[in-house]
């Protein structure tokens, strides 16, 4: 039985659940966070049925208000905020997303053409090679890989084929990238950033109880998010300034 009348069921992305999520009845705490730093910029707290996606752009905002040198030149985010409202806002905000493209069937994009990394496929229905971006129009250019490779349709005769391709990020900044090519390695490079605020967020849930709160009401639990954070800080600061601290306990 649910005793908390503000609370809704919602779902989480989790990638150890058979169809990629796990369903939870509470809240959600969204957090935009420095990267290199790991400290947490903003939150926003809303109900698990809340759409996640749609809180990117109150959350930059909030950020932006509360710190006059917020201008990042990235934002990276997991699959759960790919959504096209997202890049165009960030885009107009002159931010480079980066963010993991949502799974699909198959793992192709945009009528079967391309593969989740924004890569062309051949009349082979093989991913090509990327070669090089053009430094003045910054289109980049594919080829069918070394050798070639068996095609499907053989009506012509032709065995393998010898296939190259421009493309345009301008015309789709989700699927190709914009300054950064989707599914490069500076791409990847950044994405893994991600992981020194996951731990971040692995310790808010396990030390503050953030996932396991004993509150009720969305008042509250968006209260207990930001002491959560501060909490974190503070423990940061104390090992920065005196060191690890044994704990008596053992």
């Amino acid at each position: 039985m649910f005793t908390d009348p503000e609370a809704s069921l919602g779902f989480k992305y989790c990638s150890k659940s058979p169809d990629g999520k796990r369903y939870v009845q509470g809240y959600k705490t969204v957090t935009l966070s420095c990267a290199r730093y790991d400290v947490a910029l903003a939150t926003i707290t809303v109900t698990g049925r809340s759409s996640e996606p749609r809180v990117l752009k109150d959350l930059f905002h909030k950020a932006k208000a509360k710190f006059k040198w917020f201008a990042p030149e990235t934002l990276i985010a997991d699959a759960a905020y790919d959504a096209g409202h997202n890049y165009a806002f960030l885009l107009d905000e002159g931010v480079e997303p980066v963010i993991n493209i949502s799974d699909t069937p198959g793992g192709k994009l945009r009528d079967s053409i391309y593969t989740k990394d924004g890569i062309p496929t051949c009349m082979g229905q093989v991913p090509m090679e990327y070669v090089l971006t053009d430094p003045e129009t910054g289109r980049h250019l594919y080829r069918c890989r070394q050798g070639g490779c068996e095609r499907l349709d053989r009506i012509k005769g032709w065995s393998t084929c010898r296939d190259a391709h421009w493309e345009d990020p301008s015309e789709d900044p989700r699927l190709f990238g914009r300054k950064i090519r989707r599914g490069s390695p500076e791409f990847w490079e950044k994405y893994g950033m991600r992981g020194g605020i996951e731990r971040v967020f692995a310790w808010w849930k396990d030390a503050c109880n953030l996932e396991r709160h004993r509150y009720r009401g969305l008042a509250n639990i968006s209260l207990h998010t930001p002491l959560t954070a501060l909490a974190y800080e503070v423990k940061r600061l104390s090992v920065e300034l005196f060191g690890k601290i044994r704990n008596p306990a053992g």
